[in-house]
């Protein structure tokens, strides 16, 4: 997330990241808290396909969602 933020002061475009990140006060960021209660993100994750870790298999593992 921190990452995200130096991207946008970079100027390289927008991020939707927790409120409680804004705490994080880099110059030019600006924070804008989005108002619709009815606001949904859906989110991804991506891996390598060679990828053989079962560190990273039990990781998805508990995230997979049917």
């Amino acid at each position: 997330a921190i990452t995200q933020i130096g991207l946008v002061a970079a100027g390289v475009g927008i991020a939707i990241l927790p409120s409680p990140l804004e705490c994080v006060q880099i110059p030019a960021v600006r924070y804008v808290p989005i108002s619709d209660e009815e606001a949904y993100l859906s989110m991804g994750i991506a891996t390598r396909r060679d990828q053989d870790s079962s560190l990273v298999a039990n990781f998805l593992a508990g995230v997979a969602k049917d």
